[in-house]
């Protein structure tokens, strides 16, 4: 036990209003059950021994021998903050950096001072800095960020960042502010929090995310503060890429929501990895974020905002989109959309370029700790999507001409029915040829709807959707089997849709032509030409070092490439399965030197999806 650490003052001592109550007051000392009671206690993290208190009448002291004896810092933190009296201590706060740095703020709207006041000392007490210059000048906001007119009032708590002590956060009678530069200049926290009293502050440990406790408003939580925690890292840098927090490979719990207000639901903070930058004035270009893995081969493009200051993108933790341009593609009811599968785990780099600046940094992709999965369930996993989202690519890719081609045969039979010289005979053979290539489209739909609908297509059962969950292990026999099917399907699907491109458009443009009309015009389909497949061959001959000839090394190297309108590649993924790494880094090289003659619709270029594999195997 301690002795008494307040200043043990009676409250009836106390003028209320200007005179000390008595017999006659009423409701004396109403709403206070007592006085003279500690209000805060802090330990240090850094030095063991090292207590701090404050009570509600001012008194602050100090112990360095685990409370076997205190110093009394009352009178020094009252002379810092200028008062003629000291106030109610709301929150002591021991740095996480120096021993001897603690925080007191004080509370005097019992005294009718709202204004917000606190203090630090460096040296254990001996000495006090005020901050309120700093905190006087903040600006408080309304929940859209609006100015309220008003500065920050009275100091409920003050927190120091574990990671960088020049970041303190305040929580006040008005809201939320921050410093990144030790109290010298403070802001509010952001938009999105009313004007509300915030008694409590956490720093989650491993989140690095801001949780507040407000009176009677709720939790609010603002979500990795990561730009602000490495804030001043790197400060003479104008243009500065954050270190991302690690990114977690999880699912969401989905649910189509039934209870209407029923149930209050926060929304989750976006799913993936954030990526924060700070750019030193508004950039009029693209400004573009690429992530690449391990061996260097780019695996998602991202456009970033061009803001003056900090500018936060978040990656979803998947491969490049799918192709989705609905002016010509029919999407499928309960549509997963076009998001690509998701990465590995493993370390990422991110790219950031604006103008002719580039930084870098580190990102690690983590699987969900929850979940017990093998390598092996990762790996499958990987493969049965890359696998998937090719087939709906390819679905896609064969829809957009199916749909093309019923539309401007649907044209073509209005046309018909409205000429006047078209026979019976004629009419009736090409509503035939229509009904076929409705026929055709009609398939590509299902076979969309079969791989996209989230509810009961293939992607929404392994990858989830809006209320599906899906799943991160490796997919089940039955899956396997129902990706199978769809692949004869779109098989037998594509022939169909080749026939009635050569035979059934033709047939039908015959009997436009008879009748003068214009013909369907529909543009030839023609697959994209690897421009040097035998110059691959020997390139990865000459770069493979002579000294592994005698190991016996052998191994295949699989890639498959998205190539624009002008045979560009934007889009590359390479596997190879030889497990060897020099192997490996020679596959690279061989993926960089690969060209194609762009796809064909006629005379028009398209995009389309390649798919390459080469075998090679070296001997002694």
């Amino acid at each position: 036990m301690t002795e008494d650490l307040t200043r043990q003052i009676h409250q009836d001592s106390l003028e209320l209003m200007g005179a000390r109550p008595d017999s006659t007051t009423l409701s004396k000392h109403d709403g206070a059950s007592g006085y003279g009671e500690i209000t805060a206690v802090a330990e240090s993290p850094v030095e063991a021994g090292v207590l701090w208190i404050g009570a509600d009448d001012g008194s602050v002291r100090l112990s360095r021998d685990d409370g076997a004896s205190w110093e009394d810092l009352t009178e020094r933190v009252a002379a810092a903050v200028g008062l003629p009296f000291p106030y109610y201590v709301s929150w002591v706060e021991t740095s996480h950096a120096e021993a001897g740095r603690a925080y007191v703020s004080l509370d005097g709207h019992w005294d009718n001072d709202y204004g917000p006041h606190a203090v630090v000392t460096e040296d254990y007490g001996a000495t006090w800095r005020s901050l309120a210059d700093g905190l006087s000048r903040a600006s408080a906001v309304t929940v859209t960020g609006r100015a309220t007119g008003g500065g920050m009032a009275s100091v409920n708590v003050i927190r120091e960042h574990p990671d960088n002590p020049d970041l303190l956060l305040v929580g006040a009678e008005n809201g939320a502010f921050a410093s990144l530069d030790r109290g010298a200049t403070w802001a509010p926290l952001g938009a999105g929090l009313p004007a509300v009293s915030v008694d409590d502050i956490e720093i989650h440990p491993r989140e690095n995310d801001v949780v507040l406790g407000t009176h009677g408003r709720a939790i609010w939580i603002l979500d990795d503060i990561t730009p602000l925690s490495q804030g001043s890292a790197a400060a003479g840098d104008p243009m500065q890429l954050f270190a991302p927090r690690p990114a977690t490979l999880f699912l969401y719990r989905n649910d189509v929501p039934s209870m209407g207000q029923g149930t209050f639901r926060a929304p989750n903070p976006a799913f993936g990895a954030n990526i924060d930058y700070r750019l030193p004035m508004v950039t009029s270009g693209v400004v573009t974020l690429q992530i690449l893995d391990g061996m260097g081969q780019g695996v998602r493009k991202l456009d970033g905002p061009g803001a003056a200051g900090l500018n936060r993108v978040t990656w979803d933790l998947r491969l490049d989109p799918l192709p989705h341009d609905t002016t010509e593609y029919t999407a499928p009811n309960l549509d997963a959309g076009p998001e690509g599968p998701f990465v590995l785990p493993g370390t990422y780099t991110v790219r950031l370029t604006a103008g002719p600046e580039t930084r870098e940094q580190l990102l690690e992709v983590r699987f969900d700790p929850e979940l017990s999965v093998s390598t092996e369930e990762h790996l499958a996993r990987y493969e049965f999507t890359i696998a998937l989202f090719d087939l709906q690519r390819t679905a896609y890719e064969e829809g957009v001409d199916a749909y093309e081609l019923e539309r401007r045969a649907s044209d073509a039979i209005e046309a018909l029915e409205g000429a006047d010289d078209v026979s019976p005979e004629d009419l009736e053979r090409a509503r035939e040829l229509v009904t076929e290539i409705e026929e055709v489209a009609d398939g590509w739909r299902s076979i969309n709807g079969d791989i996209r609908n989230w509810w009961t297509g293939l992607r929404g059962n392994f990858d989830g959707g809006p209320s599906t969950t899906g799943s991160l292990t490796a997919p089940s026999d039955d899956q396997r089997r129902r990706l199978e099917q769809l692949r004869a399907e779109a098989r037998d699907a594509s022939t169909r849709l080749d026939t009635a491109l050569e035979e059934t458009a033709s047939a039908l443009d015959a009997l436009l032509e008879a009748t003068g009309l214009p013909a369907l015009d529909m543009p030839v389909r023609t697959d994209p030409v690897l421009r040097n497949t035998e110059d691959v061959g020997r390139l990865f001959e000459q770069l493979y070092p002579r000294g592994l000839l005698a190991q016996g090394i052998s191994g295949r190297v699989e890639v498959w490439m998205y190539v624009n309108e002008s045979g560009i590649v934007e889009n590359q993924r390479v596997r190879t399965s030889s497990g060897h790494e020099e192997f490996d880094r020679i596959a690279l090289e061989v993926a960089r030197v690969m060209r194609f003659e762009p796809a064909m619709r006629g005379d028009e270029p398209r995009a389309t999806r390649v798919s390459q594999s080469f075998t090679f195997e070296v001997r002694s």
